[in-house]
């Protein structure tokens, strides 16, 4: 099976698009130590074509960036795992947010994630990286947000406890 089929198949099973899946299971395999895996060049190579090298050294400079501007360590799932980690999904998040110019989506998971005098590298390697994944029909999908939602109260007055 070549890595673009394997690409395609987790990409269903994880519910997202081929952009997600790439940037997941990519970081995924860089935080175990395999970011030289020939199986990374080849889907960025599949993904991003003659331009593929500038656009994963774009993706791990935005990794760097995280690295140097987040305040806390940042929860990676092992690679296969099926579930995404709320810190991928956030990461996704922003990566979907800067490609949108989504400013306030993009401004509040920026200032969630990182210390506010290093806000700006990751800023701009976020940016830089939604272009570039843009640029070659990656496009991100932000996650439906969650609206104002109503207080369903019974008819019927409930007696409320308080211990004292």
């Amino acid at each position: 099976m070549t890595g673009q089929a394997i690409t395609a198949q987790s990409a269903d099973s994880f519910g997202f698009g081929y952009g997600e899946h790439l940037l997941v299971w990519t970081w995924r395999r860089i935080a175990m130590g395999q970011a030289g895996c020939p199986l990374i060049a080849e889907e960025f190579s599949h993904a991003c074509g003659e331009d593929a090298a500038e656009v994963f050294i774009t993706f791990c400079t935005f990794l760097r960036a995280l690295g140097y501007a987040a305040r806390r360590r940042v929860q990676i799932a092992h690679p296969g795992c099926r579930i995404l980690t709320g810190d991928e999904r956030q990461l996704l998040t922003l990566l979907a947010a800067a490609q949108a110019d989504n400013r306030a989506h993009f401004d509040a998971h920026l200032r969630w994630l990182t210390h506010a005098e290093r806000r700006n590298a990751l800023a701009i390697a976020a940016h830089a990286l939604g272009s570039a994944l843009k640029a070659h029909d990656l496009r991100l999908s932000l996650p439906a947000s969650i609206g104002p939602m109503t207080c369903e109260r019974s008819s019927t007055p409930r007696a409320v406890v308080v211990a004292t």
